[in-house]
């Protein structure tokens, strides 16, 4: 799930070095010849890999003030069940067990709440919605998905008032979350959104959530947005894809090569 958040932490390693220290002390550092012989063959064996993302657009209720009400969750559960049939059956990855059908595989949750099939681990997904709109990534290795509408749900405010609340509160977020680079994008005109969607899909591929410090890695330099991310932890690509109106789009994974959008579901 998208969301927005008003506190973070930034975690400290055993030797007391704050991630923000380690960052600095390993910024520009080349990998070493075991790193880079490890990278090479992750990109053999992940190459030609496709990722299966089924969108669907004006599916999921909206509660009160944005609040996701109970309908929603119900819905956004049995949309990844279909989700994971179709993206099966499309791709031909069947799991051993014979057929397509995902209904009755268990979700299970990982160490920082990152769910996975438990009966099917090699199948890995990522589930993102905002206003209206379901969408889940699926492959063959860790990935993620992050899908956000141009707005923030939440108090209502004057329409004439709307445009600049939300350059302001935009302005906080960015100011206590996001990396120096990124914030230099913000001011060159880079849009506030295509920053977050590429952040929030970095930590679900990674599967820490908010417990990565949102400010210890870049998405975009003062010169746009970047295709890979920068800064401390697993490397990875990225890639914004094409998305409904008014919504930004971002995934996330080690390699990434096809994608297959999928938009329709029985």
């Amino acid at each position: 799930m998208t969301c927005l958040p008003f506190l973070m932490y930034d975690g400290f390693r055993p030797n007391g070095e704050s991630r923000t220290a380690v960052l600095e002390k390993n910024a520009g550092k080349p990998p070493n010849e075991r790193e880079r012989r490890s990278m090479t063959e992750k990109e053999k064996n992940n190459s030609g890999k496709k990722i299966c993302i089924c969108l669907k657009e004006n599916i999921l209720p909206v509660g009160k003030n944005g609040v996701p009400t109970a309908e929603r969750k119900t819905l956004s559960h049995r949309l990844l069940y279909e989700a994971a049939s179709l993206c099966l059956g499309q791709s031909g990855r069947l799991p051993a067990s014979g057929g397509p059908e995902a209904d009755s595989w268990r979700i299970e949750k990982g160490k920082y709440g990152k769910p996975y099939f438990s009966e099917h681990p090699e199948l890995h997904f990522s589930i993102s919605h905002s206003g209206t709109v379901w969408c889940c990534a699926f492959s063959a290795s860790p990935v993620g998905l992050d899908i956000q509408m141009h707005g923030f749900t939440g108090k209502k405010v004057p329409q004439e008032k709307v445009q600049e609340q939300l350059r302001l509160r935009q302005k906080r977020i960015a100011d206590r979350f996001f990396h120096p680079s990124e914030r230099l994008w913000l001011k060159n005109g880079g849009d506030f959104f295509d920053v977050w969607v590429a952040k929030e899909s970095y930590v679900k591929y990674i599967g820490e959530g908010m417990h990565r410090s949102f400010e210890s890695f870049a998405t975009a330099d003062e010169n746009g947005l970047l295709p890979y991310v920068k800064g401390e932890g697993p490397r990875a690509q990225l890639r914004h894809l094409p998305a409904p109106a008014g919504c930004s789009l971002c995934l996330c994974a080690e390699r990434i090569g096809g994608v297959e959008v999928l938009s329709e579901m029985a």
